[in-house]
């Protein structure tokens, strides 16, 4: 929950300039009652967050100490200010960061015995940029883009955030603000950085030879996370429940821990997702809320529509979806945590299948970007080296973070979804999400991840172990059908797991070359619908922008979106 900056900053008068800059674009954003405390050279500044009444206990003067934090913390099956003072007393230095009686998605601000440290949960759910020739850093991109510290386009951070949806690594789109790198504990006062969560604490055990034996680990670290939940947040805990596999794991492991969270289901009468939910819903009287987002959007579009500038400062910027929303995400956001609830999201998930679709063999960093983050046109880049540089850029990414080059082994390949899809992308949404309340996706927990990747491949194929997980947690909730044709208790059928296993067998060269004829197919039909995106995309104004991107080769309206939240942002930022 909530917004924090931080300035290690020697000059004061500097440092003074720099902190009411922050603070101007933090209440911009509609943070107000700034909280402070200051060391020698350095100043903290915590908000609360706007209209949820429970976030002031995220912030906690002890002694001569405080603890600040933003997002969700637990510390021994504690939440909120029982948490984070338990928390203060314990805590000893920076191995104190990587305690297992930790968890939850945070970004934590801890001042003890003369020292201050800062640090993330060891995924880095909730992100942390930083100006570094400022001594800046704070949980808004915003916040720092608009320092004036310098505001150069950086065309590899560009590239990834448009293709991408999101920044992976430490480069953004503005060559002087970065992301944090969430392996780092920080001590301020020393000014040194520790590599705690790198590829080192995430490499892989074995692999489980023993199913019974895995499904009792994670079940029972599930139900355990629900436990704290439920005694944190009894009844207002907020869930969905879809066709799937993951919200209804989810679900599972809050009743098991006796939590009837409020679950809600998005879609119109006839979705598939409606229609499962609605058949759990019945038999087991959950009272289930149906949302039909066309309606919600109908209602929107009905009233005052927030304006660009508005939804900059909401989203922090660079949002995955773009910001030109017409009101209804900014609603759903707002909504879900307004009352001090926290809202569990199943994202994350795909630890325990295979996400990748992917054969069970070892496979190149290189091979996952041409598989995974290769769905543009290269034609729409217009400077051939940034393109070069940002492939080489993602594959280097995946191998810092997996801790393994050249031919990964198919475990390393596992780390990828958690380490670069769920530390960056799954992150940025989670982030945004912790401006407006608490927030988790429990299936990203750092003891879940360890213990998904020794699971082998022929378990995770087809949903099969999550199948097995939901049933071992809650049976009768394993009796439902999913959106996949098939309910857990019976697994995937014949006719499925074919399918399926051919989509493993295409090697990456293929799906990529796939991806390709699909996109110029797309593009011709257009064309001869006389609706070709060439000649319906304004172009871009004269900007270092506009020289690396052609926005009418775009392959996708979500890409489009994407170039003009960064012309506005980057506009707001005078690049």
């Amino acid at each position: 929950m909530s917004a924090l900056y931080l300035i290690n900053q020697a000059d004061p008068a500097r440092r003074d300039v720099l902190e009411k800059s922050l603070q101007a674009s933090l209440g911009r954003q509609s943070f107000h009652g700034c909280k402070r405390a200051q060391w020698v050279g350095g100043v903290v500044g915590w908000y609360e967050t706007p209209a949820n009444p429970s976030s002031s206990d995220q912030w906690c003067s002890i002694g001569d100490g405080f603890v600040a934090c933003v997002g969700t913390l637990f510390y021994r099956g504690a939440s909120g200010r029982a948490a984070l003072e338990a928390f203060w007393h314990g805590f000893e230095d920076l191995r104190s960061a990587s305690a297992e009686d930790l968890s939850g998605e945070y970004q934590v601000v801890i001042s003890k015995a003369g020292q201050v440290w800062s640090f993330g949960d060891a995924l880095g759910m909730i992100k942390l940029y930083e100006v570094p020739q400022a001594g800046v850093l704070s949980s808004s991109w915003l916040a720092c883009a608009q320092l004036g510290e310098g505001s150069t386009l950086d065309p590899v951070g560009t590239l990834d955030y448009l293709f991408s949806g999101a920044n992976h690594g430490t480069r953004t789109p503005i060559a002087e603000v970065n992301i944090v790198d969430p392996a780092m504990v920080l001590n301020l006062t020393a000014g040194t950085r520790n590599n705690v969560f790198g590829a080192a604490f995430w490499q892989p055990e074995d692999y489980f030879s023993n199913q019974a034996r895995a499904l009792d680990l994670i079940s029972q670290r599930l139900v355990t996370m629900a436990g704290a939940y439920a005694r944190g947040f009894h009844d207002r805990v907020k869930s969905a429940l879809s066709g799937g596999f993951d919200s209804r794991l989810i679900l599972a492991a809050l009743l098991a821990a006796g939590e009837r969270p409020r679950i809600h289901v998005y879609g119109s009468p006839d979705n598939e997702d409606v229609l499962v939910a609605q058949t759990i819903d019945h038999d087991m009287k959950l009272d289930l809320r149906a949302i039909d987002k066309r309606a919600l959007d109908r209602e929107t579009a009905s009233g005052e529509k927030p304006d660009l500038a508005s939804n900059l400062a909401f989203f922090d910027g660079l949002p995955s979806d773009g910001i030109l929303d017409d009101g209804s995400d900014r609603a759903t956001r707002q909504n879900q945590s307004r009352d001090g609830s926290l809202a569990l999201n199943g994202g994350g998930g795909e630890v325990l299948r295979n996400f990748f679709y992917l054969s069970d063999r070892p496979f190149s960093a290189a091979d996952i970007v041409k598989v995974f983050y290769s769905g543009f046109d290269p034609a729409a880049v217009r400077n051939a080296s940034a393109l070069r540089a940002f492939k080489d850029y993602l594959a280097s990414t995946i191998e810092a973070a997996v801790g393994a080059t050249g031919l990964l082994s198919r475990q390393h390949v596992e780390l990828i979804y958690p380490l670069i899809r769920g530390r960056y992308w799954t992150s940025r949404n989670n982030s945004m999400a912790a401006r407006c309340g608490h927030f988790l996706t429990p299936l990203l927990d750092p003891q879940i991840v360890k213990a998904s990747v020794r699971l082998p491949m022929s378990w995770k194929d087809y949903g099969r172990f999550e199948a097995k997980l939901i049933g071992q947690i809650n049976p009768a909730l394993a009796q439902y059908q999913m959106a996949y044709g098939f309910s857990p208790e019976q697994g995937p059928p014949a006719s499925y797991r074919l399918k399926m296993w051919l989509q493993h067998q295409r090697p990456p060269w293929v799906r990529a070359g796939t991806a390709t004829l699909k996109r110029r197919i797309k593009a011709l039909r257009a064309e001869l619908r006389g609706s070709n995106r060439a000649s319906t995309t304004p172009p871009l104004a004269k900007s270092p922008l506009s020289d690396l991107i052609d926005p009418a080769l775009l392959t996708s309206d979500d890409q489009l979106t994407r170039l003009r939240t960064l012309e506005i942002a980057l506009g707001y930022a005078s690049v």
